[in-house]
C-alpha cells in the first residue's frame, strides 16, 4: 500500500467513468455519486469537509489498495509548488481522501478488517463517524468506517516542512472532527 503516493485517476476513483465529471456534476444520463457543497464534498451519504484554502477533488489523490475499487473524493493543499526542473523532491502537501465501496456482505467492520489481515486497529470517532484506525502516525493514517450498504476508507497524508507541518496537522484534525457519516 503506497499511502501518500498520488493515485491514478481511473474507473472507481471518482473519474467520469463512475458517473461524475471532474467538477462533480453528473455525466449525461447517470446519477451523481458526489456533489459539492460550500466547503464540503458529499459521497454516498458521507461528507468530507474542505478547509479554507484547500482544494476539493472528485478523485483519489492518495494511492491505497482500497481506492482501486472505490469512488473517492479528497481535500488537498500543496505548499510551495516545486519547480518542474527540480528533479524529484518531496511534495509539500497535506491531503485527506475518502473512498467508498458498496458492501456485499454482512461482516462487521472488525471482521472485515481481520479478513484483510488488519488485526490491530483502534476505535475512534471522526465527527459523526465511528472509525477503526490502523496503526500509523498523524502524518500517515488509514481509518475505516461502515454504514448500511457501504464501507469507507479515510486516508491522511501530511508531508510538510517542519514550519508548516503543525498547521497542516491542526487543519487535518479539524477536518476529521467535521466529517459526517450516514446514520447507522
Amino acid at each position: 500500500m503506497a499511502c501518500g503516493a498520488p493515485a491514478p485517476v481511473g474507473p472507481g476513483s471518482g473519474s467520469p467513468a463512475t458517473g461524475t465529471t471532474p467538477t462533480g456534476t453528473a455525466a449525461p444520463g447517470t446519477p451523481p455519486a458526489t456533489t459539492a457543497t460550500a466547503g464540503a464534498t458529499l459521497l454516498d451519504g458521507y461528507t468530507l469537509p474542505v478547509p479554507p484554502g484547500w482544494s476539493g477533488q472528485d478523485r483519489a489523490v492518495i494511492g491505497t489498495a482500497f481506492q482501486q475499487d472505490a469512488r473517492c473524493v479528497s481535500a488537498e493543499t500543496v505548499d510551495r509548488p516545486v519547480p518542474s526542473d527540480a528533479g524529484s523532491p518531496e511534495l509539500n502537501r497535506a491531503a485527506v481522501q475518502l473512498c467508498v465501496i458498496t458492501r456485499d456482505d454482512d461482516l462487521t467492520l472488525d471482521q472485515w478488517l481481520a479478513g484483510r489481515s488488519q488485526r490491530t486497529s483502534t476505535p475512534e470517532r471522526y465527527g459523526t463517524c465511528d472509525v477503526r484506525v490502523l496503526p500509523g502516525t498523524p502524518q500517515r493514517q488509514l481509518a475505516y468506517a461502515q454504514s448500511p450498504g457501504r464501507r469507507a476508507e479515510i486516508a491522511v497524508t501530511v508531508t510538510m516542512t517542519p514550519e508548516k507541518a503543525q498547521q497542516r496537522l491542526r487543519e487535518v484534525a479539524d477536518l476529521l472532527t467535521k466529517m459526517r457519516c450516514p446514520p447507522l
